[in-house]
């Protein structure tokens, strides 16, 4: 019975580790968005946004969760006339990381209205996720250098991530913990 009891605590003891990306790189010319999600399908939700342009506008989202994952996104849209209200969507996906269980669908539309200076707030609606969800985002400012105003799009980053969402097993293998299961059946069966 204790050889079960070994067996079964180590089949439980598998747990995924989480950590959030390390922030967007900022171009010259760039600006950087931070801010929550409220609502949705995961409402822990963090976003880091770094946008370029001053009415077509082109980008990355990253979506950052300990519940679902990480993701960054390729976005492009364009401000209203007066920029008072900012329309984005996904280009594409560049890279992403979701935890079991989840998976990250394209967003169309981002819809974003000036609050005040520095601060937007709206919403996102991924359709083939069913997910929509209010969201705001604070200005942290923008990248210090001289330099043309990047108007392009952004350059994917393609580096090796600093985190990842990993598994650990102890030292004790699964094989092993069954196989002890077993022969402890077949030992009580025996006698």
């Amino acid at each position: 019975m204790l050889f079960f009891a070994l067996a079964l605590a180590h089949a439980q003891s598998v747990v995924t580790v989480a950590e959030r990306p390390d922030p967007l790189p900022v171009a010259n010319g760039c600006e950087r968005w931070t801010g929550t999600a409220t609502g949705g399908n995961d409402p822990s939700v963090l976003f880091d946004v770094v946008l370029c342009g001053d009415d077509a506008v082109t980008g990355q989202v990253q979506w950052s969760s300990l519940v679902s994952g990480w993701n960054r996104r390729i976005v492009e849209g364009q401000w209203s006339a007066d920029h008072s209200t900012l329309s984005l969507h996904d280009v594409s996906m560049a890279d992403e990381r979701p935890n079991p269980g989840w998976r990250f669908c394209t967003i169309d539309p981002y819809q974003l209205t000036a609050v005040s200076e520095g601060e937007l707030s709206g919403w996102y609606a991924a359709p083939d996720c069913g997910d929509r969800a209010d969201f705001s985002l604070s200005s942290a400012g923008s990248a210090p250098g001289p330099g043309p105003r990047n108007t392009g799009p952004p350059t994917p980053v393609f580096a090796p991530p600093t985190s990842c969402a990993c598994a650990w097993t102890p030292a004790f293998p699964v094989g092993l913990s069954l196989w002890f299961v077993v022969m402890a059946i077949r030992q009580r069966r025996s006698v």
